[in-house]
């Protein structure tokens, strides 16, 4: 498989992407860590990065988001 490759700013924390789909970022996160983005993760669309104090950051592309939540809510930009 070949490596995927999204320009920045296809990339956001789930703070971003909550404020760009009009959605609470606990909403993102509980979806995340229940397991709703999955398929998004195995292919490659968003990554969970564990830090060495046991805190974890997820990183969501455009496309993870509008395959779970359709297009964008807040901003055309």
């Amino acid at each position: 498989m070949s490596e995927l490759r999204f320009p920045l700013s296809a990339v956001m924390s789930p703070s971003e992407a909550a404020e760009r789909w009009g959605l609470k970022r606990n909403t993102i996160i509980a979806a995340l860590n229940r397991g709703l983005f999955d398929e998004q993760i195995e292919k490659g669309l968003v990554k969970k990065y564990v830090k060495e104090n046991g805190q974890t950051e997820w990183y969501l592309t455009e496309k993870a988001m509008k395959e779970k939540y359709g297009e964008r809510k807040v901003g055309e930009n």
